[in-house]
């Protein structure tokens, strides 16, 4: 399998002025296949929002490389970044990011018409991909104006019109109701299909759908595998499925440590 994401002994390092410096990854490395796709989990503090960050290029690292599609992303120039990011990277976070001064149409077709592309084929392309997800109602509607549900398929229609062959994705259903959740699930299901998926995931149900899964603690990766190896390793994610089959007030307040809510 041909990588679409390598990540090299990354560090990043925050402060540091006053002798106060906090390491928030410290020598991670793993490579992702192309068309896989990948859970990052760990306890609260573990580093895997700077982790994912730093694939989305949101971030820089201190130290190390990322490599997207053979491409090294550390060290380019804002411009060169912004453009690859336009091209290559498509994310989905929990507040589904739309802009609130435009329209849910607007906001869907934002990609296509920042390249340019001639608005007879956006409004046709929008029309089609807001009809699949269910959002055709909303899309002359500002996003204040949408249900929490509305606007994270929004947000999925965005991504599904960008195209992009990597998505990074911080799990977009787990503030949803499970009406909304399910709706917004298909969504994604369809959107991930062939593409490299990286997820930070606060369902155990989620995880259980990925290809492998990457265990944060303390900034270094603690294992790499899938979810049936992990599941009876004896480490984090095993720890967790633990406590969830035990289903007591002790063990979610333990679950909720590794920002795990269901």
């Amino acid at each position: 399998m041909s990588k679409a994401l390598e990540v090299t002994n990354v560090e990043k390092v925050y402060g540091g002025m006053f002798g106060n410096a906090t390491r928030a990854l410290d020598g991670v490395s793993f490579s992702i296949g192309r068309g896989e796709y990948v859970a990052i989990m760990g306890p609260s503090g573990s580093g895997k929002t700077t982790l994912l960050n730093c694939i989305a290029t949101i971030d820089r690292p201190t130290a190390g490389s990322v490599l997207i599609d053979g491409t090294n992303v550390t060290h380019m120039r804002a411009k060169q970044l912004s453009t690859f990011r336009r091209e290559q990277l498509g994310f989905i976070f929990q507040d589904s990011n739309l802009l609130d001064t435009l329209t849910c149409r607007e906001n869907v077709a934002l990609p296509l018409t920042i390249a340019r592309v001639a608005p007879a084929q956006i409004d046709e392309r929008v029309e089609r991909i807001s009809a699949t997800l269910g959002v055709r109602e909303v899309l002359d509607k500002f996003p204040y104006q949408a249900s929490g549900g509305q606007r994270q398929r929004i947000a999925v229609a965005r991504a599904m019109l960008k195209d992009a062959p990597v998505l990074v994705l911080d799990e977009a259903t787990s503030a949803l109701d499970t009406k909304a959740e399910r709706s917004v699930q298909a969504g994604l299901d369809a959107l991930m299909a062939d593409r490299t998926s990286v997820i930070i995931a606060h369902r155990l149900s989620t995880i259980a759908g990925v290809d492998r899964i990457i265990t944060l603690r303390n900034g270094h990766v603690d294992e790499i595998g899938t979810p049936a190896e992990l599941a009876v390793s004896g480490g984090i994610y095993a720890e967790l499925l633990s406590l969830q089959n035990a289903g007591s007030k002790a063990a979610k307040k333990l679950l909720a440590r590794y920002d795990i809510t269901g």
